[in-house]
């Protein structure tokens, strides 16, 4: 019996991931927050982060993911490992479809295994972060918007709006489009009038919940999605960034950790990639608009799914600048921008699709470049996933987990009461809940304890309100830690 392809890709996106994560799914200063609030959401004392506060920063829905996980007492990594393992086969799976469905099942198979192997993808699927899932809804939402047609259409496009923006806050950004292409999709059955009222209506009904969890955020701190720094500059100037990061997306280049200044910083392959994504994406801004034209009312199902998402990649990239000069300092990474890489995909594949229909002759050098970029990027990834799954990166990384603070914290009672001037750098390699700062000495510990510490990072940038008078029970040049006494006693007899 033959597989079929849509099988053949998920189990390759999903060995890929799992070989990235063979040791361990990789936390960042984000994932520990994420984790946290999935920890305390399971517990029931609602979204809160590593400190044990309110989480108004991030929005819960990955945190709920988690959380899901921990009720059923499942180890966290593996929780992890699943939500990565699932959203990449999904992502995989969806990209096939939605191709297939308005193209060549080739074309559709070479779509498919780029996502899946491109170290693009990889380098989010082998962190604890929303990008995965989110990507995952988003390629959902695309295909239940242009394919789905049963009762519970509306229904269905609703939960996923809603899913979205928990994932997510930028989700409203991904919505609009996806909202405006499915009006045209049911009008087609309903009528325009019907059409516009249906998808208005679920719109609405999806920023219901959104708008609750706005007003909750300003109930707690005043703002609608956190404290956050705009990075100033010029609009026009951060755009070509983006474009400069579409550009590693071709050359497999993914960064997260380099700080790009200009768009020439870029590595010279990325910024004529760039170039490309540009062309091509002005290319079929023009072809689109050729089409409506011509056949303003009859736009073909084909060019829908390219309308979609060539709204998708010029709203978010547009956003995205504007958002990091006027509110955010969140640099257009390989991160920030990865939602980008499916839409990137399938505009790229109907291209190809359709000049190598017009064009027989360019059949062989288009599908032999394909081949070879996707290769390329599939040993890339391989190599990348080999080194992730053996040490892990960023805060959970073999280095920090084998420095002989953490190797001594992790000696010290399952229990303890645990303190640090830095909480997200000590919860990986810690692994306990809450973690306080050093100003929330006074406020109750949430859950049972017996012993209290206080965990000093030496070169954060934080140092006041040591416990200068409690004893030092480990010190070396990266930390120290103080014994700040029995839980049943009053803390401030040890902590000035």
């Amino acid at each position: 019996m033959r597989s079929s392809p849509q099988v053949i890709l998920v189990l390759l996106a999903g060995l890929l991931v799992v070989v990235a994560n063979w040791s361990g799914v990789s936390w960042s200063w984000d994932s520990t927050d994420y984790v946290a609030a999935g920890r305390s959401i399971a517990k029931l004392k609602g979204s809160l982060d590593v400190s044990g506060l309110a989480m108004t920063v991030r929005p819960p829905g990955y945190p709920a993911l988690i959380a899901l996980g921990e009720v059923a007492g499942l180890p966290t990594n593996i929780t992890l490992l699943t939500i990565n393992v699932g959203s990449a086969a999904i992502s995989a799976y969806c990209v096939f479809t939605i191709v297939s469905h308005v193209a060549s099942v080739k074309t559709a198979i070479f779509a498919a295994t780029f996502t899946a192997l491109t170290p693009t993808m990889l380098w989010q699927t082998s962190m604890a972060w929303s990008e995965p899932p989110f990507i995952a809804m988003l390629l959902v939402t695309m295909l239940v918007a242009h394919q789905f047609t049963g009762r519970l259409r509306f229904f269905a496009l609703c939960a996923l709006y809603v899913s979205l923006f928990f994932l997510r806050f930028v989700g409203p950004v991904f919505i609009a489009p996806i909202a405006l292409t499915a009006v045209v999709v049911d009008s087609r059955t309903r009528g325009w009038l019907r059409s516009f009222a249906f998808h208005t209506g679920t719109v609405l009904a999806a920023a219901l919940p959104m708008a609750w969890w706005l007003a909750r955020n300003r109930r707690i701190d005043g703002t609608l999605t956190g404290a956050r720094v705009p990075g100033g500059g010029s609009f026009w100037e951060t755009m070509t960034h983006a474009f400069g990061t579409y550009g590693t997306f071709l050359t497999a280049q993914p960064f997260d950790s380099v700080i790009y200044e200009r768009v020439t910083n870029y590595p010279f392959a990325a910024q004529v990639a760039g170039v490309l994504v540009l062309v091509s994406l002005g290319a079929a801004a023009v072809q689109l608009i050729t089409v409506a034209g011509h056949r303003p009312f009859l736009i073909s199902t084909r060019d829908l799914v390219m309308a979609t998402n060539l709204m998708l990649i010029i709203s978010y990239t547009a956003f995205s600048a504007y958002r990091f000069v006027h509110f955010e300092l969140g640099r257009l990474d390989t991160r920030m921008m990865v939602p980008m890489l499916p839409p990137i995909v399938i505009v790229a594949a109907l291209q190809i699709d359709s000049l190598v229909r017009r064009w027989s002759s360019v059949a062989k050098i288009a599908m032999t470049c394909v081949v070879v970029v996707t290769m390329a990027h599939g040993a890339i990834s391989v190599n990348d996933a080999v080194q992730f799954g053996s040490n892990q990166r960023h805060l959970s990384g073999a280095v920090s987990r084998n420095l002989d603070l953490h190797k001594f914290v992790r000696t010290l009672e399952d229990d303890s009461a645990l303190y640090s001037n830095a909480p997200q750098m000590l919860f990986p390699v810690a692994d306990t809940w809450p973690i306080y700062t050093p100003w929330q000495v006074d406020q109750p510990w949430p859950t049972p304890c017996t012993h209290r510490y206080a965990v000093y990072y030496n070169d954060f940038q934080v140092q006041d309100n040591r416990p200068t008078i409690a004893p030092i029970i480990y010190e070396d040049p990266i930390g120290t830690v103080y014994d700040v006494g029995l839980c049943s006693e009053d803390i401030n007899a040890a902590w000035d």
